[in-house]
C-alpha cells in the first residue's frame, strides 16, 4: 500500500467576489497491485545458423513489480508454422527452468535454448513466444506472453568440388 498527499492538493473553494471561504484537503490512499513483467536479454532476437546441430541461445527475464512474488511457469506457444514441415519440426526449443520463483521486488531468469533440427537453406526470420502463468494468484494480470525473432542463417551444404 502507498500512501500519500496529492500535490497541489485537492481543494473545494467556494468564491465570493473573487475570494476563497472555505478550502478542504483530502489525503488519497492508493493500492498498488503486485504484478510481474518480463524481457528479453540482451535483446528479443536471436541469431541461429540454418546447419543441423546449430544452437543459440537467449534469456527471458522475469521481474517483480509493485512487490510481487510468486512461481511463474513458462512454455512454448505461438511458434512460427513456418517452422514445421511434412519431415518435422525444423527448430527445437527448450525451456530452463519451466519454473521460476520470482522474489519480491527482485528477478529470475529462463534461458530459452534454440536448436537447428532439420536445414534451413534460406536467410529468414521467424517469430516464436514464451506463455508466462502466475501459478501463485498474485500477480494482477496471471498469463502473460512475450514474443521473440529468431534471424536464420540459411545453410548451404558443401560440395564435393569446393574442397
Amino acid at each position: 500500500m502507498m500512501t500519500g498527499n496529492i500535490s497541489p492538493p485537492l481543494s473545494h473553494r467556494c468564491m465570493t467576489l473573487g475570494q476563497v471561504v472555505a478550502t478542504d484537503e483530502a489525503q488519497v490512499e492508493v493500492f498498488l497491485e503486485p504484478d510481474y513483467e518480463s524481457s528479453f536479454q540482451p535483446s528479443d532476437t536471436v541469431e541461429l545458423d540454418g546447419e543441423p546441430g546449430a544452437s543459440a541461445e537467449l534469456t527471458l527475464r522475469i521481474s517483480s513489480v509493485d512487490g510481487y512474488s510468486g512461481n511463474v511457469s513458462v512454455s512454448m506457444t505461438d511458434i512460427d508454422p513456418r517452422l514445421s514441415t511434412a519431415n518435422g519440426d525444423m527448430i527445437d526449443f527448450t525451456l530452463n527452468p519451466q519454473t521460476v520463483s520470482v522474489p519480491e521486488d527482485g528477478s529470475a531468469d529462463v534461458t530459452v535454448g534454440l536448436q537447428t533440427l532439420l536445414p534451413i537453406r534460406e536467410d529468414k526470420t521467424y517469430f516464436a513466444s514464451v506463455q508466462m502463468n502466475d501459478e501463485s494468484g498474485n500477480a494482477t494480470q496471471a498469463q502473460k506472453t512475450r514474443t521473440f525473432q529468431i534471424e536464420v542463417d540459411g545453410f548451404s551444404p558443401r560440395t564435393i568440388e569446393e574442397f
